[in-house]
């Protein structure tokens, strides 16, 4: 296991977890937007649980970027951009506008992105029901709430609908939306009718795959196509290392951040210092990656040589070294296809990489490979893998950049016994 730090980059905005076609957006007022008469769009998610916007304004209004048209909010109020609810909360109360944002600014990217497009949705479903989403009632927000439970979503999902509602709600009395007595009981019913389970069994088979990649088309290094070589690297570094894919795609080639040994027997990475952690109080427990050769020659025995083929520290430095001549960023995984070749990428690509290396070793094995896999899962495998023998608790979540074990014990454990 190696040890670095946590990096989380930011994602897009849509939001996938409410079931539906994609939806429209609502006209709404700005008195700082010249010459449109005080009228911006809001932009909606692709996804959203309302099927389609009541009134016929709707139906011809333009659509935007990411799902979005024109129709007047109810009442005098409008409704707001985004987040934009809770700054003017924020300014209301009499902060400076650079003290909004450095209090919005608390959140991650990713979660200030996620907040939005779940309280579009709501803001979207408040338009179709002629209600205010700032000052909606309670009864009309559990309403909301559980018509996404009627689509069978999970707690988790609705508890973070919940979160992002209250913030931008401006909530009743002294208390938040989140806060709110009846709110809680019916967040706990919510769990009680919906539990949170986990597999126990890994998504796929850590061996298998191994095995597959010490073989064609993953081997020999120097002669498979680039495509296959970013597979196996970005694979190894991701079950060596039980990195988050925001981690690896934060990695770099520049010289204090990469440092390969010309022996081949250990590489020391670290990610570019300017990209900042989701978690910043456990991103800083870690932030090297240390990685030892596996079986580096002299080799004593075939079963060494063989093993040799998945070291880590010899697939990156293969890898660095194939696109050195083609990289147009100091980022080290890079695109490999023509048409943006050398350019950088995104945590989002690599969590494609890492899924289509699984699946081509599933391929070349003769097997099926499963459904469903997702890129995280190398984190539980890898973790469960490295418990399994014999590595501490404590090493482990520090390596994986865990603020404690339980989120290792919750969340990831796998029983990895049978492979």
């Amino acid at each position: 296991m190696a040890q670095g730090t946590v990096v989380r980059l930011p994602t897009s905005p849509a939001d996938s977890s409410v079931p539906g076609p994609s939806a429209g957006g609502a006209t709404v007022s700005d008195p700082n937007c010249p010459g449109a008469h005080g009228r911006f769009l809001v932009s909606m998610p692709t996804a959203y649980a309302v099927r389609q916007t009541v009134g016929n304004s709707v139906a011809r209004g333009r659509s935007l970027a990411g799902g979005g048209s024109d129709q007047q909010s109810p009442g005098d109020r409008p409704a707001l951009m985004g987040m934009a609810p809770e700054r003017e909360h924020l300014e209301g109360l009499g902060l400076s506008q650079d003290v909004v944002r450095t209090i919005q600014g608390a959140r991650a990217a990713s979660t200030r992105a996620s907040y939005t497009a779940k309280w579009t949705a709501f803001q979207r479903w408040c338009v179709e029901k002629s209600l205010d989403p700032i000052t909606c009632p309670l009864p009309h927000v559990l309403s909301f709430l559980q018509l996404l439970l009627d689509r069978n979503l999970a707690f988790n999902t609705i508890k973070v609908y919940a979160a992002a509602i209250s913030s931008c709600h401006v909530g009743f009395g002294f208390g938040a939306v989140f806060s709110h007595p009846l709110m809680k009981r019916f967040l706990r019913g919510v769990r009680r009718l919906r539990p949170v389970s986990r597999a126990l069994a890994p998504q796929w088979d850590l061996a298998l795959v191994l095995r597959a990649l010490s073989k064609a088309p993953f081997e020999p290094l120097d002669q498979v196509p680039l495509k296959m070589l970013s597979a196996k690297v970005v694979l190894l570094l991701a079950l060596t290392s039980a990195k988050r894919v925001s981690d690896l795609s934060a990695l770099s080639v520049a010289p204090s951040c990469l440092r390969i040994q010309g022996d081949g027997s250990s590489a020391v990475l670290r990610p570019n210092p300017a990209f900042m952690p989701k978690v910043i109080t456990s991103s800083f427990r870690s932030r090297v990656i240390t990685l030892d050769g596996f079986f580096p020659p002299p080799h004593r025995s075939e079963e060494e040589t063989t093993s040799h083929l998945l070291c880590p520290v010899r697939a990156l430095s293969c890898y660095v070294a194939r696109t050195a001549a083609l990289r147009r960023s100091q980022r080290l995984f890079v695109h490999y296809r023509e048409r943006s070749i050398g350019q950088p990428l995104s945590a989002q690509q690599l969590s494609h990489w890492l899924c289509e290396a699984v699946s081509q070793a599933y391929v070349s094995s003769g097997m099926d490979p499963p459904e469903n896999i997702n890129a995280h899962s190398t984190r539980g495998i890898s973790s469960s893998t490295a418990l399994h023998g014999g590595m501490s608790v404590e090493d482990i979540y520090t390596a994986a950049s865990w603020s404690s074990p339980c989120s290792f014990i919750q969340f990831y454990l796998r029983d990895v016994s049978h492979s």
